[in-house]
């Protein structure tokens, strides 16, 4: 995967969550099998959200992982994400869910 693009997609994605949300883009940047869980996903950030920022792109192997902060009226959550090139023409996210609190 190249760095650039990786960094790129994830920040187009970061903003395409950011209301009102571009839910096409956003269901693109999903591997097929995860877009049932996309609302539960949704429901969890703060909302509306009113921002987004990507705090770190680092790469592990043949993956990337991302961690996402969106902030809205209620918060904010900070979510991790692993993304990974399957063949969709750029990377995708395979996993997400809430970040661990840091200490």
């Amino acid at each position: 995967m190249d760095e650039q693009s990786v960094r790129t997609t994830v920040e187009a994605h970061a903003q395409a969550v950011v209301d009102p949300m571009d839910l096409e883009h956003v269901q693109s940047d999903f591997i097929e099998d995860l877009h049932p869980q996309i609302p539960a996903i949704a429901s969890l950030l703060p909302q509306p959200v009113t921002s987004a920022h990507v705090d770190s792109v680092h790469f592990e192997d043949d993956h990337a992982i991302a961690h996402i902060t969106y902030t809205g009226d209620s918060g904010s959550l900070t979510i991790r994400t692993l993304w990974e090139d399957r063949g969709a023409g750029q990377a995708q996210i395979v996993e997400g869910a809430p970040a661990p609190a840091e200490r």
